[in-house]
């Protein structure tokens, strides 16, 4: 790895992803951006995820396996113990980011030193990694910091943030179980610019039979939520525009809360 470039720590936690493990792992290795590494977080899998992991035999994926089963806040803040990288790209172990997208997010964040993170547009896929809609948040500043009044704008398989900006600002959020991704980039966005790259760097894959269909798992992210909304509304000087930044999604009966809460699977 050349020592004159930036290295990115990639995080992916992990939990009995054995299905779609592999083409995310496969993104992360096509990257036309070389200077990484993954620190791939095992969280007790009864699966072959780390089989799996471990058979690329690839120096720069670091398999980290936990001691016990934790929450995924918890288990994200043990991951982000283990990063050695000046950057963080996250990605989680069902989605997959597009060839270009560390070479594109690292050359923002070297072109706009004012930002601690950048996320992107995302495109959305089934089970069989078939686009069927689209998340795109708006590129204007002021526009993407109103988002955060009413909901998190980056998708956290796109982020991809300053690790010591983070790390100074806390890291992920102790007292959140599944909203720490919301978290971060709100603790972030009170002290420095977020933004968001305006091309589609990378694909949530929406799976129905996930946790995040589960009602435990909708009632807890709606309390977090609520709550990171409201010092959203204290600490930041937000307005009351809102934007539509999802299209083309499937028609059904949920809300745009539960949508979006639908999107923050834990694994």
């Amino acid at each position: 790895m050349r020592s004159d470039r930036p290295l990115v720590s990639i995080l992916m936690n992990c939990y009995n992803g054995e299905e779609y493990l592999r083409p995310a792992l496969e993104s992360v290795i096509a990257q036309i951006y070389q200077n990484w590494e993954l620190n791939f977080w095992d969280n007790q899998s009864t699966d072959t995820t780390v089989a799996i992991c471990k058979s690329y035999g690839d120096p720069r994926i670091r398999c980290f396996c936990s001691e016990e089963h934790a929450e995924l806040g918890a288990a994200r803040k043990l991951a982000f113990q283990e990063i050695r990288g000046d950057l963080v790209a996250i990605l989680d172990a069902d989605d997959v980011c597009h060839p270009t997208r560390l070479m594109r997010q690292v050359a923002f964040l070297d072109e706009n030193p004012q930002a601690a993170l950048v996320g992107s547009w995302v495109q959305l896929i089934d089970e069989k990694g078939k686009v069927f809609g689209e998340f795109r948040p708006p590129v204007n500043q002021n526009d993407l910091h109103d988002c955060l009044r009413w909901t998190n704008p980056i998708i956290h398989s796109s982020a991809m943030y300053r690790y010591r900006l983070a790390r100074e600002a806390g890291g992920y959020p102790g007292d959140l179980i599944n909203a720490s991704d919301y978290g971060i980039t709100l603790m972030l966005a009170r002290h420095f610019r977020i933004a968001v790259v305006d091309d589609f760097l990378c694909k949530l894959r929406v799976v129905t039979t996930s946790m995040s269909h589960s009602k435990k798992y909708r009632g807890t992210v709606a309390g977090e939520e609520l709550m990171l909304l409201q010092r959203a509304a204290v600490s930041l000087p937000l307005s009351a525009k809102r934007f539509d930044i999802t299209a083309g999604r499937r028609r059904s009966p949920r809300s745009d809360r539960e949508f979006l809460s639908f999107m923050m699977d834990p694994y």
